[in-house]
């Protein structure tokens, strides 16, 4: 590191070379943590690239402002090993995780994108915030927030962006080998042309929609931008409850009820027998997980478009309501009334390149023919067919 400072104080003029100085001077007082490797060598293809990285910013004249990104956030995710050498679980534990070869090329690989986009953003004098657990303060500060990880990652840096907030996010694919990365929109290779695209105001912001949760009117602080699962604390135990859509109640037994924004139709409610829906859509999708026939008077009613009524009233004490995975979780006693509404403004997201990445996923007849086939209207004779036999 000094003889990088040596190289940089030779060939870069005065105001650089305390930008390359500091960076390296903060590496060296963060540790570890900072670095690719716990125990990170010369030798090591990651320091190397960061080596080669910093000298070629170092040489490379200095870019100008952008008028529309002058400060940035970054939420940075934390690798498996890097978890785990913090001391969460027990050494022998760790040791046979360093084993894993695909734990430590994803460790690798999710490092040397965290350091990559940082140098990046930072040869663009723009100011940087580097965290790993986002509030709405670093939002309000901002003018871009990047999320260097996967999709969790992208998710918890959502849940800090409120209802009436416009500044636009951009995810960073950082293990794309081990990561699918729905949401992110550029990865290692493509992160500084990505970035230059939005500084010129070249790439414009999607309007994603998300939604609001309410329980017994009022409404929870974080919205949700994948979905909600209503099922019971424990997941062998039936969930009861009284489901009430469009006009329309019906009390049942089940393993719980999806219920989901577009941006999350492709994932567990698909899975569960929902259907996709375009991103542009902005109503709500629900489905029931695995109903119990015997307990519905009346066609039953498994899933569909979410109405302006549509609630959920627990009849049992111990329900859970699990938003985006596990990252929040509410807890429903009895007689709880929950509500899902779609956001009052969406949120600004640069979406993929639909031309080079998931091509298929994106096109319109996708979506025409999935939703077609899936749709309550198309699975309602089934249903009744069921309910004969």
């Amino acid at each position: 590191i000094l003889m990088m400072m040596l190289c940089a104080r030779v060939s870069t003029p005065r105001a650089m070379t305390r930008r390359v100085c500091a960076s390296a001077v903060r590496r060296l007082r963060l540790g570890p943590t900072a670095s690719c490797s716990p125990c990170p060598t010369w030798s090591s293809p990651a320091r190397l690239g960061r080596v080669e990285a910093l000298r070629a910013f170092g040489s490379a004249p200095r870019r100008l402002k952008s008028p529309i990104v002058r400060k940035v956030v970054m939420l940075r995710k934390v690798s498996l090993l890097e978890d785990l050498s913090r001391g969460a679980v027990d050494r022998a534990r760790t040791q046979r995780a360093m084993t894993d070869t695909r734990a430590m090329n994803s460790h690798y690989e999710n490092q040397s994108t965290i350091d990559w986009v940082e140098e990046q953003v930072l040869s663009r004098s723009i100011q940087l915030r580097m965290v790993e657990q986002i509030s709405r303060r670093d939002v309000k500060w901002a003018d871009l927030i990047i999320s260097v990880g996967g999709d969790g990652t992208f998710l918890r840096a959502s849940h800090a962006i409120p209802d009436d907030n416009v500044t636009p996010i951009l995810g960073v694919n950082s293990a794309p080998n081990s990561s699918m990365g729905f949401f992110c929109a550029a990865t290692r290779d493509t992160f500084s042309d990505v970035l230059d695209e939005i500084c010129d105001g070249v790439r414009r912001p999607f309007p994603l929609w998300r939604m609001r949760v309410l329980k017994n009117e009022e409404e929870y602080p974080c919205l949700v931008l994948n979905d909600a699962l209503f099922a019971a604390e424990l997941p062998g135990l039936t969930t009861r409850y009284t489901l009430c859509n469009d006009g329309h109640k019906q009390s049942q037994r089940s393993s719980g009820v999806w219920i989901s924004t577009p941006a999350g139709s492709t994932a567990a409610i698909s899975s569960a027998g929902g259907f996709p829906m375009p991103l542009t859509e902005k109503r709500l999708q629900y489905r029931v997980r695995e109903l119990f026939m015997e307990s519905v008077v009346g066609e039953p009613r498994v899933g569909g478009i979410v109405s302006d009524d549509f609630s959920l009233t627990s009849r049992i004490p111990w329900c859970k309501l699990y938003l985006d995975g596990a990252n929040h979780t509410i807890s429903i006693d009895f007689a709880d009334v929950i509500t899902f509404k779609t956001s009052r403004t969406p949120m600004r997201w640069y979406q993929p390149d639909r031309s080079t990445q998931n091509a298929d996923f994106w096109k319109p007849e996708r979506w025409r023919s999935t939703a077609a086939s899936g749709s309550p209207q198309a699975k309602k004779k089934d249903i009744h067919d069921d309910k004969k036999k």
